[in-house]
């Protein structure tokens, strides 16, 4: 295609044409807008349109190699009727006509090139050496940067867990990121504990525990334990709560708070027919409220259910423990009566010959009986803290004797079979099982 048919239209600005598809392109294109080939070093250039191009145009006419400064009348030649661009199309330089650039500057223009070329790839070297080595890295230190700056908006803001997560995304000795991540698990864990959930000051409790020593951790630890117990204790959930109080015992009010969920319990206990359980409770307490007076209730309903089997023995051990051996306690003195009213009404004493005879129990401890001279029955025995002097019987109560009868009672003694009594030694508060 001839370029004066495809250069008729004006343009306003310079452009180039393309020698593979004739196609005119921007000036400052490096490529082809058609069919994307390079554009050439020395491309056939268009001018931009002006007036003066709607006339006939001269053109620029070859030197001859041979023309001389000397004959300038003879420096031009006839311009040929081809070199003339068309009146109706602008004026444009042929690829022809286009000087190259000098070779002693394109030498010059190549060796910067070449100069700057070579810089940059020693530079590109020392950068993939450093980078191996592993002493500098530009990029992972520009991402850390970005990461910990992130972290610190993040901690800022109060999102504890996201920064947490942030700053451990980050190599450990990278600025201050070890002591960010414990103030950041700090500072979460102080706000779990604000909320009254278990879940979340359990989980606060743990992260206090973690981090062992670091501020007031060890403070805060017993602090969320401290709460867990009061939730527990709200809940009527009295044991859990006690021995959560116990375990920082000494923190704040733990040990009165301790004492207030035991009692609690006791009670509960006291309530439920736990007898036994909650005798030993309130005995621990000692004179906490009215644990005392709970005491004697406890002991009391427990003596009432052997009462109900006719058990009188057992049932004088358990008052006489849970009064510390007081012998003139009402019940304990209507459980004597019980007994003598029981052992009377199956005349099994006194002159009951079937008790007659020597007993002995798995200790070694013996029982020896007599007939005495007014048909009654006397007695001795090796039991731990009795007289080894005689005694007389009064339907199962043996009473000391020093010449004249005392009231002074020793022992009672309750008939179980032919062959076995239980003997309460009222000395020491034991009960002893006897055969023959």
């Amino acid at each position: 295609m001839e370029p004066n048919v495809i250069l008729k239209y004006k343009r306003p600005t310079d452009s180039w044409v393309c020698p593979s598809c004739d196609c005119e392109n921007k000036i400052d294109s490096t490529s082809c807008s058609v069919c994307a080939s390079d554009r050439p070093t020395y491309p056939v250039l268009v001018n931009a349109w002006c007036e003066s191009d709607d006339q006939p145009a001269v053109a620029v006419k070859k030197q001859s190699a041979s023309t001389s400064r000397k004959s300038p009348a003879k420096s031009k030649s006839p311009v040929s009727e081809s070199s003339y661009a068309p009146s109706y199309a602008p004026s444009y330089t042929p690829f022809s006509v286009i000087v190259p650039p000098k070779k002693k500057s394109g030498s010059k223009v190549a060796v910067v090139i070449l100069t700057i070329i070579l810089i940059a790839a020693i530079i590109a070297t020392a950068v993939f050496i450093i980078n191996k080595s592993g002493d500098f890295i530009p990029d992972a230190v520009d991402e850390n940067e970005v990461t910990y700056q992130d972290a610190m908006d993040e901690f800022d803001d109060g999102n504890y867990e996201k920064a947490i997560e942030l700053f451990g995304s980050l190599p450990s000795d990278y600025n201050d990121t070890a002591e960010m991540i414990k103030e950041s698990k700090y500072q979460h864990a102080l706000t779990l504990m604000k909320e009254n959930d278990a879940e979340k000051i359990n989980e606060a409790k743990m992260i206090f525990e973690e981090l062992n020593g670091y501020e007031d951790s060890d403070y805060q630890r017993k602090e969320c334990i401290y709460k867990l117990g009061e939730i527990s204790l709200e809940n009527e959930e009295f044991e859990e709560a006690k021995e959560l109080f116990e375990s920082i015992s000494g923190h704040e009010d733990a040990d009165d708070k301790a004492k207030l969920c035991e009692y609690k319990y006791a009670i509960e206990l006291y309530t439920s027919g736990e007898y036994e359980k909650a005798e030993g409770l309130f005995r621990n307490l000692g004179d906490y409220e009215d644990s005392e007076e709970y005491l004697i209730d406890c002991a009391y309903s427990r003596a009432d259910k052997y009462l109900e089997n006719d058990d009188f023995i057992e049932a004088m051990k358990i008052v006489y423990e849970s009064t510390s051996g007081n012998l003139n306690d009402t019940k304990f003195g209507m459980i004597q009566n019980s007994l003598r009213s029981y052992n009377y009404s199956y005349n099994y004493f006194p002159g009951s010959n079937s008790l007659i005879g020597n007993w002995k129990n798995g200790s070694g401890d013996t029982l020896s009986y007599y007939s005495n001279e007014s048909g009654g029955v006397t007695c001795q025995s090796s039991m731990p803290y009795t007289s080894a002097d005689k005694f007389y019987v009064e339907y199962g109560f043996h009473y000391h004797s020093t010449g004249n009868y005392s009231n002074e009672i020793q022992w009672a003694i309750q008939r179980v079979s032919s062959n076995s009594i239980k003997v309460f030694n009222y000395r020491n508060g034991q009960v002893y099982n006897f055969s023959k």
